[in-house]
């Protein structure tokens, strides 16, 4: 059977073999069961004999489902909602389990209450995803969906609500439910420090000591993460978060360049250096950025309202003008930019506009 590398270092053979889909392969650029061993082949002479041997219809696979949702395609979500909330009979809970982590990459009420509903999904392992995904819209849901949580039998549930639940104020907490959740937390900090040799769980670490008000604890886990993984960026941001905070902004914006170089496709990167390069009056560069940031993420109409307001400070009507019209275009509704559009319009002599 064929092998593969798995963390990094260990060799091993996953006793599968699954069914050979070489049209995948040139599609998607996904392995198959037939050059895996036939590595001196290309994948269009597998397809040849595949269509030889078998025909040419292909069963529809996840596979093109979450490759779709991978690179944001809204038209996936209809079938990552049917995958996640299928039994097991149909799909195997890691398949379930993936479609459900991929629902989080959209902002659309469907998945939002597809993840909500399966928080109380019967498998362990959907309900993991779902709960470490889930996003609240306030306090009282965040209490309403994850207290009950926190007496789930299955640890990796509790600790994913009490990760959640870390984020309340104590004046959020009340009696009822404290001791379990006390609890849960202990079984999260337990957890992470039991594989803390993982710049993931310094990571998470970072966030749980950010979230209970350990800045302190929160900045040396961070560090530790970036230790253990010069790659690992999400620990950069955060430690770059921290950093703002106490006002040592050059060490942040040091950190944002280097997760931008390490991972230079996500926009939400630019973006956050762009608005601490604003903080820090380094407008002209802020501008280079956030521009970045809008090619990456041309549906954000935030980054275009921001752009905006710097070219308003740096005197360039025109790209006010253009950047303002983007935001309001993109979010028509939006008070903000409707507000700044007219005093543009009225600062610049155009009472009627």
């Amino acid at each position: 059977m064929d092998g593969g590398y798995y963390m990094g270092v260990d060799y091993r053979r996953d006793h599968s073999f699954r069914v050979p889909r070489p049209d995948l392969t040139m599609s998607l650029g996904v392995p198959n069961a037939c050059n895996s061993c036939h590595t001196d082949k290309t994948a269009a002479w597998s397809e040849k004999y595949i269509t030889e041997w078998y025909g040419k219809s292909r069963k529809a696979h996840y596979g093109e489902t979450f490759a779709a949702a991978e690179d944001g395609d809204p038209s996936a979500i209809p079938m990552l909602i049917e995958i996640s909330t299928s039994s097991d009979d149909q799909y195997p809970p890691i398949v379930r389990a993936t479609a459900t982590s991929l629902l989080a990459n959209f902002a659309d009420e469907r998945c939002y209450k597809t993840i909500r509903f399966l928080r109380n999904d019967p498998e362990p392992l959907i309900r993991t995803y779902a709960v470490r995904i889930y996003q609240p819209a306030s306090y009282d849901e965040l209490k309403e969906t994850m207290v009950p949580l926190l007496n789930d039998p299955i640890k990796a549930v509790r600790v994913e609500a009490a990760s959640q639940l870390s984020i309340l104020p104590k004046e959020q907490i009340d009696s009822t439910f404290a001791p379990a959740l006390a609890e849960g937390l202990k079984e999260y900090e337990a957890a992470m420090r039991y594989t803390a040799d993982f710049a993931a769980s310094r990571h998470n670490l970072g966030i749980f000591y950010s979230n209970t008000g350990h800045i302190d604890k929160a900045e040396k886990n961070y560090v530790e993460a970036i230790a253990i993984d010069k790659a690992f960026y999400p620990a950069k941001v955060n430690l770059a978060v921290i950093y703002n905070q106490q006002g040592k902004n050059e060490a942040a914006e040091k950190l944002f360049r280097e997760a931008i170089a390490i991972n230079p496709e996500d926009g939400s990167l630019y973006y956050s250096l762009g608005l601490l390069l604003a903080e820090m009056q380094k407008y002209k560069d802020a501008t280079v950025v956030l521009e970045q940031a809008g090619e990456l993420m041309p549906e954000m109409s935030r980054i275009f309202y921001n752009l905006g307001l710097i070219y308003q400070y740096l005197g360039d009507d025109k790209k006010n003008e253009s950047c303002l019209l983007k935001a309001s275009e993109l979010e028509p509704n939006n008070q903000d930019y409707i507000y700044a559009v007219a005093e543009f319009y009225a600062r610049t002599g155009r009472p009627k506009k």
